[in-house]
Protein backbone atom coordinates (compact mmCIF):
# COMPACT_ATOMS: atom_id res chain seq x y z
CA UNK A 1 0.00 0.00 0.00
CA UNK A 2 1.33 3.42 -0.93
CA UNK A 3 2.32 5.55 2.07
CA UNK A 4 0.43 8.80 2.52
CA UNK A 5 1.20 12.06 4.28
CA UNK A 6 -0.12 15.60 4.56
CA UNK A 7 2.50 17.21 2.35
CA UNK A 8 1.81 20.78 3.44
CA UNK A 9 2.51 19.79 7.05
CA UNK A 10 5.54 17.77 6.01
CA UNK A 11 7.03 20.64 3.99
CA UNK A 12 6.51 23.02 6.90
CA UNK A 13 8.27 20.56 9.21
CA UNK A 14 11.23 20.18 6.85
CA UNK A 15 11.65 23.96 6.50
CA UNK A 16 11.52 24.38 10.28
CA UNK A 17 14.10 21.64 10.72
CA UNK A 18 16.42 23.23 8.13
CA UNK A 19 16.13 26.57 9.95
CA UNK A 20 17.03 24.88 13.23
CA UNK A 21 20.10 23.31 11.62
CA UNK A 22 21.04 26.68 10.14
CA UNK A 23 21.29 28.25 13.59
CA UNK A 24 23.73 25.55 14.67
CA UNK A 25 25.80 25.71 11.51
CA UNK A 26 26.19 29.48 11.46
CA UNK A 27 27.24 29.38 15.10
CA UNK A 28 30.07 26.98 14.20
CA UNK A 29 30.97 28.25 10.73
CA UNK A 30 34.37 29.93 10.51
CA UNK A 31 35.70 28.37 13.69
CA UNK A 32 38.94 26.40 13.61
CA UNK A 33 38.09 24.18 16.60
CA UNK A 34 35.47 22.07 14.82
CA UNK A 35 36.59 18.71 16.18
CA UNK A 36 37.11 17.22 12.73
CA UNK A 37 37.13 13.42 12.51
CA UNK A 38 37.36 11.14 9.48
CA UNK A 39 34.90 8.38 8.70
CA UNK A 40 35.70 5.03 7.09
CA UNK A 41 35.31 6.44 3.58
CA UNK A 42 37.74 9.27 4.35
CA UNK A 43 35.08 11.99 4.47
CA UNK A 44 35.25 14.48 7.34
CA UNK A 45 32.64 14.91 10.04
CA UNK A 46 32.57 17.68 12.64
CA UNK A 47 30.80 18.46 15.89
CA UNK A 48 28.64 20.80 13.81
CA UNK A 49 27.42 17.92 11.57
CA UNK A 50 26.39 15.96 14.63
CA UNK A 51 24.78 18.90 16.44
CA UNK A 52 22.89 19.99 13.33
CA UNK A 53 21.49 16.50 12.76
CA UNK A 54 20.37 16.37 16.40
CA UNK A 55 18.47 19.62 15.86
CA UNK A 56 16.87 18.37 12.65
CA UNK A 57 15.80 15.17 14.39
CA UNK A 58 14.42 17.14 17.34
CA UNK A 59 12.25 19.38 15.14
CA UNK A 60 11.06 16.56 12.89
CA UNK A 61 10.27 14.48 15.96
CA UNK A 62 8.12 17.30 17.35
CA UNK A 63 6.40 18.12 14.04
CA UNK A 64 6.01 14.61 12.56
CA UNK A 65 6.43 12.13 15.43
CA UNK A 66 4.95 9.32 13.33
CA UNK A 67 7.88 9.40 10.88
CA UNK A 68 11.34 7.89 11.40
CA UNK A 69 14.57 9.60 10.33
CA UNK A 70 17.41 8.26 8.20
CA UNK A 71 20.38 10.55 8.81
CA UNK A 72 23.93 10.51 7.54
CA UNK A 73 25.43 10.78 11.02
CA UNK A 74 23.01 8.86 13.27
CA UNK A 75 21.76 6.18 10.91
CA UNK A 76 18.37 4.79 9.93
CA UNK A 77 15.72 4.61 12.66
CA UNK A 78 13.48 2.20 10.74
CA UNK A 79 14.91 0.59 7.58
CA UNK A 80 11.62 -1.24 7.05
CA UNK A 81 9.47 1.92 7.03
CA UNK A 82 7.85 3.03 3.78
CA UNK A 83 7.92 6.75 4.59
CA UNK A 84 11.03 8.21 6.18
CA UNK A 85 12.84 11.50 6.48
CA UNK A 86 16.34 11.47 4.96
CA UNK A 87 18.79 14.05 6.30
CA UNK A 88 22.26 15.34 5.45
CA UNK A 89 23.04 17.99 8.09
CA UNK A 90 26.04 19.36 6.18
CA UNK A 91 26.38 18.51 2.51
CA UNK A 92 29.75 19.97 1.67
CA UNK A 93 31.59 19.41 4.96
CA UNK A 94 34.94 19.93 3.20
CA UNK A 95 33.82 23.45 2.26
CA UNK A 96 32.51 23.99 5.79
CA UNK A 97 35.78 23.06 7.50
CA UNK A 98 37.75 25.24 5.06
CA UNK A 99 35.62 28.27 5.87
CA UNK A 100 33.96 28.31 2.44
CA UNK A 101 30.27 29.17 2.20
CA UNK A 102 29.43 26.41 -0.30
CA UNK A 103 27.71 24.01 2.11
CA UNK A 104 24.09 23.12 2.69
CA UNK A 105 21.56 21.07 4.60
CA UNK A 106 19.45 18.53 2.71
CA UNK A 107 16.15 17.12 3.97
CA UNK A 108 13.85 14.81 1.98
CA UNK A 109 10.69 12.85 2.64
CA UNK A 110 11.18 9.52 0.88
CA UNK A 111 8.63 6.88 0.04
CA UNK A 112 11.06 4.00 0.08
CA UNK A 113 8.65 1.42 -1.34
CA UNK A 114 7.75 3.56 -4.37
CA UNK A 115 11.19 5.22 -4.54
CA UNK A 116 9.51 8.62 -4.84
CA UNK A 117 10.46 11.83 -3.05
CA UNK A 118 7.51 13.80 -1.71
CA UNK A 119 9.30 16.74 -0.05
CA UNK A 120 12.71 18.27 -0.61
CA UNK A 121 14.63 21.08 1.10
CA UNK A 122 18.07 22.36 0.13
CA UNK A 123 19.24 25.13 2.42
CA UNK A 124 22.43 27.15 1.93
CA UNK A 125 22.79 28.84 5.34
CA UNK A 126 25.75 31.08 4.50
CA UNK A 127 24.06 32.20 1.26
CA UNK A 128 20.64 32.94 2.72
CA UNK A 129 18.95 30.69 0.14
CA UNK A 130 16.53 27.89 0.91
CA UNK A 131 15.04 25.87 -1.95
CA UNK A 132 12.00 23.82 -1.00
CA UNK A 133 9.17 21.90 -2.61
CA UNK A 134 6.58 19.21 -2.12
CA UNK A 135 4.89 17.25 -4.86
CA UNK A 136 2.73 19.69 -6.80
CA UNK A 137 3.96 22.94 -5.19
CA UNK A 138 6.48 23.99 -7.82
CA UNK A 139 9.93 25.13 -6.76
CA UNK A 140 10.10 27.63 -3.90
CA UNK A 141 13.02 29.89 -2.98
CA UNK A 142 12.81 31.33 0.53
CA UNK A 143 9.14 30.39 0.53
CA UNK A 144 8.18 32.16 -2.71
CA UNK A 145 7.57 30.59 -6.15
CA UNK A 146 10.78 30.52 -8.16
CA UNK A 147 11.42 30.09 -11.87
CA UNK A 148 14.67 28.61 -13.14
CA UNK A 149 16.32 31.17 -15.41
CA UNK A 150 16.23 30.39 -19.13
CA UNK A 151 19.28 28.96 -20.84
CA UNK A 152 22.02 31.43 -21.71
CA UNK A 153 22.67 31.09 -25.42
CA UNK A 154 26.12 30.43 -26.80
CA UNK A 155 27.63 27.94 -24.36
CA UNK A 156 26.82 25.09 -22.03
CA UNK A 157 28.01 25.62 -18.48
CA UNK A 158 28.78 22.29 -16.81
CA UNK A 159 29.17 21.66 -13.08
CA UNK A 160 30.90 18.66 -11.59
CA UNK A 161 31.58 16.92 -8.32
CA UNK A 162 35.16 16.69 -7.12
CA UNK A 163 37.61 14.70 -9.24
CA UNK A 164 38.13 12.43 -6.23
CA UNK A 165 34.46 11.42 -6.49
CA UNK A 166 34.91 10.44 -10.14
CA UNK A 167 37.98 8.33 -9.35
CA UNK A 168 36.33 6.64 -6.35
CA UNK A 169 33.33 5.80 -8.54
CA UNK A 170 35.46 4.41 -11.41
CA UNK A 171 34.43 7.39 -13.57
CA UNK A 172 37.88 8.74 -14.33
CA UNK A 173 37.47 8.18 -18.08
CA UNK A 174 34.13 9.97 -18.00
CA UNK A 175 35.73 12.90 -16.20
CA UNK A 176 38.26 13.19 -19.04
CA UNK A 177 35.54 12.86 -21.70
CA UNK A 178 33.44 15.59 -20.13
CA UNK A 179 36.34 18.01 -19.77
CA UNK A 180 37.51 17.25 -23.31
CA UNK A 181 34.11 17.92 -24.86
CA UNK A 182 33.12 21.02 -22.85
CA UNK A 183 35.36 24.08 -22.44
CA UNK A 184 33.25 25.44 -19.57
CA UNK A 185 33.40 22.81 -16.82
CA UNK A 186 33.42 24.19 -13.31
CA UNK A 187 33.76 22.57 -9.89
CA UNK A 188 30.53 23.62 -8.22
CA UNK A 189 30.19 20.63 -5.92
CA UNK A 190 27.71 19.21 -3.42
CA UNK A 191 24.43 20.90 -2.54
CA UNK A 192 25.80 24.22 -3.79
CA UNK A 193 26.19 22.79 -7.29
CA UNK A 194 22.68 21.36 -7.21
CA UNK A 195 21.39 24.79 -6.19
CA UNK A 196 23.10 26.38 -9.20
CA UNK A 197 21.30 23.89 -11.45
CA UNK A 198 18.01 24.86 -9.78
CA UNK A 199 18.80 28.54 -10.36
CA UNK A 200 19.59 27.81 -14.01
CA UNK A 201 23.14 29.15 -13.93
CA UNK A 202 24.48 25.65 -14.53
CA UNK A 203 22.92 23.89 -17.50
CA UNK A 204 23.97 20.43 -16.35
CA UNK A 205 25.94 18.84 -13.51
CA UNK A 206 27.64 15.44 -13.28
CA UNK A 207 27.85 14.18 -9.70
CA UNK A 208 28.97 10.57 -9.05
CA UNK A 209 29.06 8.47 -5.90
CA UNK A 210 26.07 9.95 -4.07
CA UNK A 211 24.33 8.40 -1.08
CA UNK A 212 20.56 8.78 -0.53
CA UNK A 213 21.03 11.77 1.77
CA UNK A 214 23.06 13.54 -0.96
CA UNK A 215 20.53 12.97 -3.69
CA UNK A 216 16.91 12.60 -2.60
CA UNK A 217 16.05 16.22 -1.82
CA UNK A 218 17.32 17.33 -5.22
CA UNK A 219 15.14 14.76 -6.98
CA UNK A 220 11.99 16.44 -5.65
CA UNK A 221 13.29 19.97 -6.24
CA UNK A 222 14.34 19.25 -9.82
CA UNK A 223 10.98 17.69 -10.63
CA UNK A 224 9.13 20.72 -9.30
CA UNK A 225 11.45 23.08 -11.21
CA UNK A 226 10.77 21.29 -14.51
CA UNK A 227 14.33 19.96 -14.64
CA UNK A 228 15.48 16.36 -14.74
CA UNK A 229 17.95 13.83 -13.35
CA UNK A 230 19.44 10.65 -14.78
CA UNK A 231 20.69 8.09 -12.25
CA UNK A 232 22.57 4.83 -12.32
CA UNK A 233 24.06 2.52 -9.70
CA UNK A 234 27.60 3.63 -8.87
CA UNK A 235 30.64 1.40 -9.16
CA UNK A 236 31.92 3.05 -6.00
CA UNK A 237 30.64 2.55 -2.47
CA UNK A 238 27.70 0.17 -2.11
CA UNK A 239 24.32 1.92 -2.06
CA UNK A 240 25.56 4.97 -3.94
CA UNK A 241 24.42 6.38 -7.28
CA UNK A 242 25.89 8.52 -10.05
CA UNK A 243 23.72 11.38 -11.26
CA UNK A 244 23.43 13.82 -14.15
CA UNK A 245 21.07 16.69 -13.41
CA UNK A 246 19.91 19.80 -15.21
CA UNK A 247 17.96 20.88 -18.28
CA UNK A 248 16.49 17.82 -19.99
CA UNK A 249 18.22 18.31 -23.34
CA UNK A 250 21.60 18.92 -21.65
CA UNK A 251 21.19 15.88 -19.40
CA UNK A 252 20.39 13.70 -22.42
CA UNK A 253 23.38 15.09 -24.34
CA UNK A 254 25.73 14.48 -21.42
CA UNK A 255 24.39 10.95 -20.93
CA UNK A 256 25.12 10.18 -24.58
CA UNK A 257 28.62 11.62 -24.32
CA UNK A 258 29.42 9.56 -21.21
CA UNK A 259 27.85 6.40 -22.62
CA UNK A 260 25.10 6.01 -20.07
CA UNK A 261 22.84 4.30 -22.65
Amino acid sequence: MKATMNLERALSAAVAAANAAQSVLLEHFGRVDLGVEFKGDGSPVTMADKAAEREVRRVLGERTPELPVFGEEQGDDAPEADLTWVVDPIDGTISFVHGLRFFGTLIALWDRREDSVLVGVLNLPAMGEMFSAATGTGLLLNGAPHQTRPRTEGRTLVGMGDRAQFLASSCGDEFALMCGAHPYVRGYTDAFGHAQVLQGGLDVMVDPGLKPWDLLASRCLLDEAGLTMRRRASQGEEGSEDAILGRAEEVDSMARLLGWG
